[in-house]
């Protein structure tokens, strides 16, 4: 039987290649498919949790400094974290949660990671300022070890809009592997001094966008 044929300056092909047995010797990823950028895994909401006690879901309603699960109505309202209703307080005030978020088996390690959350208000604006920001620690393997530094060294993102949009947050990724986890914790800070009806701070979704193969 006769033997492979080697094609030693490469070989074009125009049209489809169908491969009937393996490739050998076998491939790594990386040999084979290009880089997907900032592919989309979806956060579900009832991953949050009390950002001081983890072991307690969220309350059905943003209460003192805890972000609420409003769960909707099935059919007609859409689930969403929200703050309580801040019109007329006498400071700013913030709701929060938690939530830990697992690197994909194919991510690409030390490529770009961002949280990604439509965050937008419900009712009315406020009339000074609505933000949400974020804190993002990798998950340490022996819990004794050093906790290490924020991942998001920006500032806090406006979301003080009637309609809702992308709020991101790039992360620094230099150290990230598949399989890590983040510990994130998301702020909400509403200062509104003088609205007469609701101004409430509200997440209707989040993503975790990154680099895959």
């Amino acid at each position: 039987m006769a033997g492979p044929v080697s094609f030693p300056d490469g070989i074009t092909v125009q049209g489809n290649a169908r491969i009937n047995g393996k490739i050998e010797p076998a491939k790594a990823r990386g040999d084979i498919l290009a880089v997907a950028n900032s592919q989309a895994f979806p956060i579900p909401l009832t991953s949050f949790r009390v950002f001081d006690d983890m072991a307690l879901l969220l309350p059905s309603a943003g209460a003192d400094d805890d972000l609420g699960l409003i769960e909707g109505t099935h059919g007609t309202g859409t689930p969403t974290l929200q703050a309580d209703d801040h019109k007329a307080e006498a400071s700013p005030q913030s709701n929060k949660a938690r939530v830990l978020v697992q690197l994909p088996w194919n991510y690409v390690g030390g490529n770009a990671v961002t949280l990604r959350f439509m965050a937008g208000m419900i009712t009315n604006v406020a009339d000074q300022t609505a933000t949400l920001d974020c804190l993002v620690f990798k998950q340490q393997d022996d819990p004794d070890d050093a906790i290490g530094s924020d991942l998001y060294t920006g500032s806090a993102n406006n979301m003080n809009a009637a309609a809702f949009v992308n709020t991101d947050f790039s992360l620094t990724a230099t150290a990230l592997s598949p399989g890590d986890i983040l510990d994130v914790l998301i702020t909400t800070a509403v200062d509104d001094d003088a609205t007469g009806t609701a101004v409430i701070a509200a997440i209707s979704w989040a993503q975790l966008l990154c680099d895959v193969r």
